[in-house]
């Protein structure tokens, strides 16, 4: 990458038409660390005001992560912070983002005053990525009076305190570093701190809509993209809780703060998170061997390639299940592992432990649960054991009472 930087203004000013930079055909994922593979790429000039692009003929390459998601491009990643600010957010940035001389800040003001209660006008306020500082000039002026604003391109002093509340409105998607981005916020938050950062979320169709989405954009710096198992897989990386919106997501650490609850409350999540913390616990249920002991308590391997989990009612359209796995019969037997509700299924993918995948549901009611996976084979089959019963994976069990779980 150091020939790159040798041509890099001569690259970005269109002088070397047609220049390509040696590329991998697959890399690992900057959150999960799964392979990504190539996924589209589009010149440097595209921007995501939908207007008129004039190529430079640079060509930035895109790769989607398998696992989570996440599409991003390495296009930027050794850049320095004086790079970023003279070969993207220059004097012509406005041309490709009309709204950053302080529309789009007003809008989120007064988003963030209508959602606000006095507790949290009385809150510390960091907005991290702030360009120049509109936001904090917009919130003093309707009455919020502890107020910081910081952008690394911007300049200005690091802030050398900690605050209830970050805002980082369209920022992420800035970030060559998404979790190293996500650790200096963390490090700026109390305790029981909350932070917020706006996102506009990977469409479900991306594979149809490609480079016609408008959100892509390498001239506004936009280089990172997440859906909302992306966002997942990034607070599970930090030990995060988070709670996923229509247009961005909060993340804290153990701890609310009594400041920021009642405003993060405010918001309704786009797309709740179910644990389901097993097989059922009770006795001789159809498809599951018999009930065992482990350290965290009981379990029970599968017999049968579908098993039942329970009856559930889902109110609501899109939900996201997540169930722990603590053994497999072998490394491959969770692949393509389904959840199926009533004759609807969803496909499963195998993250940090768990079985995860999200349903989106024809009709709210009451829903049967089952678990299919590969048909289960007997230890003794394949030399690991004596062990004659057939078993696929091994789940923790709870209570399988009809209805246990309301969502």
């Amino acid at each position: 990458m150091k020939d790159m930087h040798l041509t890099l203004g001569d690259v970005l000013l269109g002088a070397t038409e047609g220049k390509n930079f040696p590329v991998s055909a697959a890399l690992p994922c900057k959150i999960c660390q799964s392979d990504s593979e190539y996924f589209l790429s589009l010149d440097f000039a595209h921007h995501a005001t939908r207007g008129p692009v004039r190529p430079y003929g640079v060509s930035v390459r895109h790769y989607r992560c398998k696992n989570c998601d996440h599409i991003f491009s390495n296009f930027c990643d050794d850049w320095s912070n004086e790079d970023f600010s003279k070969y993207i957010y220059n004097e012509f940035y406005a041309n490709v983002d009309p709204e950053f001389s302080g529309a789009r800040s007003r809008f989120f003001a007064e988003s963030i005053d209508r959602n606000s209660d006095d507790k949290f006008r009385s809150a510390s306020i960091l907005d991290y990525g702030s360009g120049e500082g509109h936001l904090e000039s917009s919130l003093r002026e309707i009455g919020f009076k502890d107020v910081t604003s910081w952008d690394p391109f911007s300049g200005g002093d690091l802030p050398e305190r900690k605050f209830d509340m970050i805002f980082a409105f369209e920022v992420l998607e800035h970030s060559p570093k998404p979790l190293d981005f996500i650790d200096d916020i963390i490090k700026y938050m109390s305790d029981d701190g909350v932070a917020y950062c706006s996102q506009e979320f990977i469409p479900e169709d991306i594979d149809n809509i490609r480079d016609r989405w408008w959100y892509f954009g390498p001239r506004n710096g936009h280089i990172s993209f997440f859906s909302t198992r992306t966002v997942r897989e990034l607070a599970r990386k930090r030990d995060l809780n988070v709670k996923i919106c229509d247009s961005g997501f909060f993340f804290w650490r153990k701890e609310m703060s009594p400041k920021v609850a009642a405003y993060v409350g405010a918001h309704n999540s786009a797309d709740i998170e179910v644990e389901l913390e097993g097989a059922p616990l009770i006795d001789d249920v159809a498809g599951w061997n018999e009930l065992e002991e482990w350290e965290g308590g009981r379990f029970r391997w599968s017999a049968a390639s579908r098993c039942p989990i329970g009856v559930f009612d889902i109110r609501r359209t899109k939900t996201t299940f997540s169930l722990r796995v603590l053994n497999s019969i072998t490394e491959n037997h969770l692949h393509g592992a389904k959840l199926w509700f009533n004759d609807d299924f969803v496909p499963l993918d195998y993250v940090d432990g768990r079985l995860v995948g999200t349903f989106v549901a024809r009709a709210r009611g009451k829903h049967f649960v089952w678990l299919e996976t590969k048909p289960p084979v007997r230890p003794v089959d394949l030399g690991l054991s004596s062990d004659g019963r057939h078993l696929g994976v091994a789940i923790a069990a709870i209570d399988g009472r009809p209805d246990a779980l309301m969502i």
